[in-house]
């Protein structure tokens, strides 16, 4: 490796310029000598080549001529191997297994008629090279692979059928680059070829291997037998009785390199496996400690960590996390003991690694001499409570920290007295011995000083990317894209969640409930229903159906027979065949923007350009200041909220004075996806939230310092009201995205005109999301609003928002600017039937005559009110097809016309299908 990284490094002037960059003048040849160091008033420093690499002598030290190994090795401050491996790394000197390099050489042919499938033979090595070995690893020899019956192999031999069910023997045989070695077991042989490429093909086993087996097991039996033979040959009872320990490793090189420093190892047929208590019982029989060295990646953590849980007396010993920063052969950070024990090869640093390990067990027994003492351990403590998923975390909003608990990916917020009823509700399970539960219930080092003493960790949160969402359930979580919605098994989860952003239940893929080809037009979205598993989607379908009284009051046949099968047959569908293409096109925009509104809410990513809120409302018309209700509004978060796709904070849109509670969003966190406004009142403060959808949102704790959530972190901002936002300016307009609701489930009242009250249940036999509702029937409406969420997805990446039609939300809002008074009194005055359209009147003379009529406050109508009241009328009012013709207008787009000697404001409302009469057009009154 020296050579590799000279030839890569100008014969090591790179390494040294790096380090001592005052070396380049020499280097350059600019000078013959440099500083050392800064306070010399003379240089004394200079460059030489000696055989392959360059090398500085200062004559201001040691005046000996040092490497630039040795260099690397005093500014680093780390052993020699490491450095060379951190130089490797970082000058691009590879050392990768190739798979035209690291191969053994194959000879295959038909088997003879002597030879049978299942066949195997091999062929020992007289002696191990130093190249065998030093793939082991720096403390393996000869004679620690004997003892362990290891042989290294020329080749090995086996005879099976291939794929085309010829019989066929190959040999395989080793060579430097591709070492094959072989345990024999007795019953079984056990192939190990570390040098292969492919990590599927690295182990083969010819015969069968017992499920309970561990190696090392039968050399710890020989040494512990031996022990007790001469314990008893001396007749010396106070001679030990057990070993000192045994060391639980996760790989054969591993335990060998253990086995290579007096210790024995033991390792089962995967790390994976498991230790059953019988196995453990007897291990303990035999050594006063049992330590655990587990791989320092994901799995090994976890793994190591399950383990000590199971039994709280095994010793982990911890790899230092700075291992992960140098690779292996293969690319990957390097993780295992044999990793470490290449980077630093001495007995002495595995010692110190020994002397720090931590059991979970964090109660200490000593004997004194006034008997047995017991006392808490505080660093075992900590340690149990971090293999229990215990630690601290920075809040991102108040940079302040959180105690948590991490269970897998699922992340739960802990205060400090839950903590300790975690630790007492344990040792009660596990039976643990009454001195060690009062010991631990009276120490004071149980409370929030141990809490503060967890240990800090980074938490990725990212649950979402411009262009994919993942949504977390108990089973795994489902990486949702346009194309695809990949699963990923709860044991590959990266990511991490808040327990309040995990779905209560399991998730099944299933087939689409409708496809689609995305358009940047809406009107040429290909659409088609595939089927309708979901209870939800029906519902939606129809809360979409805007033309039911078409279908099941006004278009009926007169036999009720046709009419009872038609709704039968229609029960879930917006395109029923008594409504006319264009109905049926109206049902289905509302639909779709339905769909849209969900998957954009479960999206959850916050662009700052199109930042939105949902405002949720009938599509019946009704007077200014009548509300309905009853349409299944409120009832789309609801759902999300109950499958547990979103968190909601729900707030109460009628309360009074709702904006001026400031702890009205003390239970908001970065973990909220929506904040409701449920039902909010006509005219309530809009303004107190228009921040929260463009911006970052503050709260404010009781008893706290105000909290401000940043903006991609803030919650979704879902209005439902029977009533259209209050304000319908250009700015608001933009940051509103509408979802209208049919009015097809209903209450009949004496108020007003409906036949029968028809609620949700009634469509179902049973309320959704209620007890009884159905694991398949949660899992259909998760894979509906996935597919919502992929809808959105495709349509967001052509730039395309489905807005519901806006007909009725319009004049809604029309009629909201115009109120009961201006539209009485509008509908009098401007009747089809009189005298006052198509006819030009003196705006201020109007305005006079609206305010004697009705007597309304004149503080509260101004012109301008007037002016957006009379146009929101014009707007709604079917038989007026203008306010103010083109054809009448000034250059400044302006309707005024000469009274003698003063200009006046006009209007002029134009019936339909009725000319402006000309005599209207003149400047003269």
């Amino acid at each position: 490796m020296i050579k590799k990284i000279l030839a890569a490094t100008h014969d090591g002037l790179d390494i040294i310029r790096y380090y001592i960059p005052q070396s380049a003048d020499v280097i350059e040849g600019k000078a013959k000598y440099f500083k050392m160091r800064s306070n010399e008033h003379t240089a004394s420093a200079c460059l030489k080549k000696f055989g392959d690499q360059w090398k500085i002598t200062d004559f201001g030290d040691e005046a000996r001529a040092v490497s630039p190994f040795e260099i690397a090795q005093q500014f680093e401050c780390i052993p020699f191997n490491q450095t060379l491996f951190l130089l490797a790394g970082r000058y691009g000197v590879e050392n990768r297994l190739s798979e035209t390099i690291n191969k053994p050489k194959i000879a295959s042919r038909i088997a003879t008629g002597e030879e049978k499938e299942g066949d195997f033979s091999y062929t020992v090595k007289k002696e191990p090279s130093e190249t065998d070995l030093k793939v082991w690893g720096p403390f393996v020899k000869k004679a620690t692979l004997e003892k362990y019956s290891y042989y290294c192999l020329e080749s090995y031999t086996i005879t099976k059928k291939n794929d085309k069910g010829k019989i066929k023997t190959t040999t395989f045989t080793a060579n430097d680059d591709y070492p094959i070695f072989m345990q024999d077991c007795g019953d079984f042989q056990k192939i190990y070829k570390p040098l292969e490429p492919n990590k599927a093909y690295r182990f083969f086993s010819h015969g069968t291997i017992p499920p309970d087996y561990v190696r090392g097991l039968r050399e710890l039996k020989k040494a512990y037998e031996k022990m007790i033979a001469d314990a008893s040959e001396d007749n010396d009872p106070e001679k030990k009785k057990k070993l000192p320990e045994a060391i639980i490793c996760s790989g054969e090189r591993d335990a060998m390199n253990c086995a290579g420093m007096g210790y024995f190892p033991l390792w089962l047929n995967s790390e994976t496996k498991g230790l059953s208590p019988k196995l453990y019982a007897e291990i303990m029989h035999m050594v006063e400690k049992l330590y655990n060295v587990p791989d320092i990646d994901e799995t090994g953590i976890r793994r190591s960590r399950a383990l000590a849980l199971e039994y709280l007396d095994i010793y982990t010993i911890e790899l230092p996390e700075w291992l992960r920063t140098y690779r292996d052969q293969r690319g990957r950070p390097r993780k295992d003991l044999r990793d470490f024990l290449e980077l630093r090869p001495a007995n002495a640093e595995f010692t110190k690694l020994l002397s720090v390990a931590k059991r979970c067990r964090f109660w200490d027994v000593t004997e004194t001499t006034k008997g047995k003492r017991s006392d808490i351990n505080t660093v075992y403590l900590l340690y149990y409570l971090q293999c229990n998923g215990f630690s601290k975390i920075k809040d991102s909003a108040t940079k302040l920290d959180k105690f948590v608990r991490i269970n897998k990916y699922i992340v739960e917020e802990y205060e400090p007295a839950h903590i300790r009823d975690f630790i007492k509700n344990d040792l009660l399970r596990r039976n643990v011995d009454l001195t060690a539960l009062n010991l631990f219930l009276n120490s004071k080092r149980t409370g929030q000083s141990l809490a503060n003493d967890l240990f800090s960790v980074d938490i990725d949160f990212t649950k979402n990317t411009p262009t994919s969402r993942t949504l977390y359930f108990q089973n795994k979580s489902v990486v949702v894209t346009e194309e695809d919605a990949k699963e990923v098994n709860s044991d590959d989860i990266k990511t991490y969640a808040w327990d309040i952003n995990i779905s209560p239940h399991q998730y099944k893929k299933l087939d689409p409930a409708f496809v689609f080809v995305p358009s940047a037009d809406v009107m040429d979205i290909g659409f088609e229903i595939k089927h309708t598993q979901s209870p939800f989607f029906c519902f939606l379908i129809n809360a979409s159906r805007i033309y039911w009284r078409e279908e099941f009051e006004q278009r009926l046949s007169p036999v009720e027979e046709v009419n009872d099968r038609y709704r039968t047959d229609n029960k879930f569908t917006i395109f029923g065949p008594r409504l006319t293409k264009d109905e049926q096109g109206e049902q289905f925009l509302h639909l779709l923007n339905k769909m849209y509104v969900i998957g954009y809410l479960l999206h959850r990513y916050k662009f700052e350009s199109k930042a939105k809120a949902v405002w949720i409302m009938e599509n019946k018309l009704t007077e200014a200041d009548e509300s309905s209700g009853g349409s299944g509004k409120s009832f789309l978060i609801n759902a999300l909220k109950r499958i547990g796709l979103s968190s909601v904070v729900s707030l109460n849109g009628r309360a009074k004075d709702l904006t001026g509670n400031k702890h009205l969003l003390d239970r908001v966190s970065s973990g909220t996806d929506i904040l409701l406004v449920d039902d909010a009142e006509r005219g309530f403060d809009f303004d107190f939230f228009y921040n929260m959808i463009t911006g970052s949102t503050t709260i404010n704790p009781k008893n706290e310092k105000s909290i401000e959530i940043d903006y991609k972190d803030s919650p979704m901002t879902v209005f439902t009201s029977n009533f259209p936002a209050p304000k319908d300016d250009g700015s608001t307009r933009r940051r509103i995205l509408y979802t209208v609701f049919s009015d097809y489930y209903h209450e009949k009242t004496e108020n007003n005109d409906y036949k029968e009250t028809r609620c949700i249940n009634d469509d179902f036999g049973f309320d959704l999301f209620s007890i009884n509702y159905t694991a398949d029937q949660y899992n259909a409406d998760i894979n509906f609003m996935i597919n919502c969420l992929q809808f959105y997805l495709a349509e967001k990446r052509l730039n395309c928002t489905v807005t519901p039609p806006m007909d009725n939300v319009n004049k809604r809002i029309n009629i909201a600017k115009m109120g009961n008074v201006f539209k009485d009194w509008a509908e009098s005055y401007f009747s089809p039937e009189g005298d006052n359209l198509n006819l030009l009147l003196i705006r201020a003379d109007l305005f006079k005559h609206f305010k004697d009529e009705t007597g309304v406050n004149s503080n509260r109508w101004t012109p301008q009110r007037f002016s957006k009241a009379l146009k929101a009328f014009c707007d709604n009012a079917e038989y007026i097809e203008e306010l103010n013709p083109k054809c009448l207008l000034n250059s400044q787009g302006r309707l005024v016309r000469k009274r003698g000697i003063v200009t006046v404001e006009c209007v002029y409302l134009k019936q339909t299908d009725i000319p402006v009469n000309d005599r209207f057009k003149d400047d003269l009154f």
